[in-house]
């Protein structure tokens, strides 16, 4: 299917990098194109993301392993790099790989199976569940916004148990009011808390 002329540009590099506008095929393909000028391998993988959208993200080779991101994704204050140089089993929980433009036998060359890259472990963002409370606070104390990631697993209600943690942390007795305009988001193990004025 070609799609309408209109909106050419957004399946392209040139879309996203110029324009300012694309889907994830643009972002995909702009980052190969980036990537290849800076000398660094890369490939674009198609497949589904959630396991039914469409969708089209990269690996990366860096220092020797390969890496999975999605700039797509990434471009996204509220999950602000929680898809960038994931290992295989974490990424395979939001993207799925098809085969219809590389062989089987050709992706398992790009298997991705390290975390020593992954952002918020790299950057000393990430945090066990029974530390990442204190820091969620302090940060939100701080700045208003804060994003770190803990397990990628977490479900709702440990997510529950640590932003009552959050609650209950000195910083916020008798500001209770605070808390109740904090923004959550939460995704792979990675969380968001947003202060936003009434």
């Amino acid at each position: 299917m070609i799609p309408d002329d209109r909106f050419r540009d957004s399946f392209t590099p040139y879309g996203i990098i110029v324009n300012k506008v694309g889907v994830c095929a643009s972002y995909a393909s702009s980052f190969k194109l980036l990537a290849d000028a800076a000398g660094l391998k890369s490939i674009v993988v198609t497949g589904y993301l959630n396991g039914y959208l469409p969708h089209a993200w990269n690996r990366v080779y860096i220092e020797d392993e390969w890496f999975t991101l999605d700039v797509t994704n990434n471009d996204n204050p509220e999950l602000y790099n929680s898809l960038l140089n994931l290992w295989d089993d974490v990424s395979a929980l939001v993207l799925v790989e098809d085969d219809l433009y590389m062989l089987n036998t050709e992706i398992a060359k790009y298997t991705a199976v390290s975390d020593k890259l992954e952002y918020y472990r790299y950057n000393n963002r990430f945090f066990l569940q029974d530390k990442i409370a204190e820091k969620l606070a302090e940060g939100l104390d701080e700045n208003n916004f804060v994003t770190l990631r803990t397990d990628e697993n977490l479900t709702s209600d440990e997510l529950n148990k640590i932003l009552t943690a959050v609650a209950r942390d000195p910083r916020f007795r008798g500001r209770m009011d605070y808390l109740d305009q904090v923004e959550v988001y939460f995704f792979l193990g990675c969380i968001t808390l947003k202060h936003v004025e009434p």
